[in-house]
């Protein structure tokens, strides 16, 4: 936990013990709960590693072992027992810079496959709970003050300003901050006049090589909810490949 490994704390949920024997496939193994610890230190699922309170068998260690692709991977697969799991790492953080719709649409979807979103807007009308209930809100004085933001090397930092107004303050913070990640919503031509201003700011060139712009995989997005699946899949993507490294370093 302390080196933020990958592990999670799982339950194995007994609500009828006749049921669980009996369900579909062959039930359980036991009839039994349990508490269990899955450490995937070494990536793999195959050297995945399993604490339990007791003994188990071979077909619970490979339900045990599925916790490891989200929580409630088989909430509701099996009669009278269900498997929950709580990860025990930090989720990454992604920080919206910009509380428009398409930051909206981001935060809602972000949230639900993990990440932990934190937003960014200089006026608090657009940054209230109903908009944003599973995020930090953060309310600036501008955009030219984010330096108390605490974006760390391995966040992620989504350029979404209103408007595009305040991109270029918001995209020169996330790559002196040295994300991990900075896209930046909007056209070639627009993202290019924001570059320019931001090597005028000082930023060198070959940092602007590295900038998802425009963010998002590219499949015909046109929608803010569209755009948002489209900026999620590639975060998710980019967080897979972050893991891989980590792993192999």
């Amino acid at each position: 936990m302390e080196a933020n490994e990958e592990a999670w704390l799982g339950f194995k949920v007994v609500t009828d013990p006749v049921a669980a024997m009996e369900g579909e496939g062959g039930g359980s193994a036991d009839p039994l709960p349990a508490i269990f610890l899955v450490s995937n230190a070494s990536g793999t699922r195959e050297g995945a590693e399993i604490l339990c309170g007791r003994p188990f068998s071979d077909r619970d260690r490979r339900q045990m072992l599925d916790i490891t692709r989200g929580p409630q991977m088989h909430g509701e697969q099996f009669a009278g027992l269900s498997w929950k799991s709580l990860p025990l790492f930090r989720p990454l953080r992604v920080f919206l810079l910009g509380a428009g719709t398409v930051a909206v649409e981001v935060a809602q979807l972000a949230d639900r496959v993990g990440f932990e979103t934190v937003v960014v807007d200089c006026e608090a009308r657009y940054l209230g709970a109903v908009r944003f209930p599973h995020s930090r809100r953060v309310l600036v004085e501008d955009f030219d003050s984010l330096s108390e933001l605490g974006i760390r090397p391995e966040d992620f930092v989504c350029v979404l300003t209103r408007g595009h107004m305040h991109d270029p303050q918001a995209l020169i913070h996330g790559i002196r901050a040295g994300a991990e990640y900075v896209g930046m919503m909007g056209r070639t031509a627009k993202n290019a006049r924001i570059f320019g201003l931001a090597e005028v700011a000082g930023i060198d060139p070959s940092a602007l090589d590295a900038i998802h712009a425009p963010i998002g995989l590219k499949f015909g997005a046109k929608s803010p909810a569209e755009l948002a699946v489209s900026i999620v899949a590639e975060l998710i993507q980019v967080r897979s490949e972050q893991r891989k490294k980590a792993k192999v370093g």
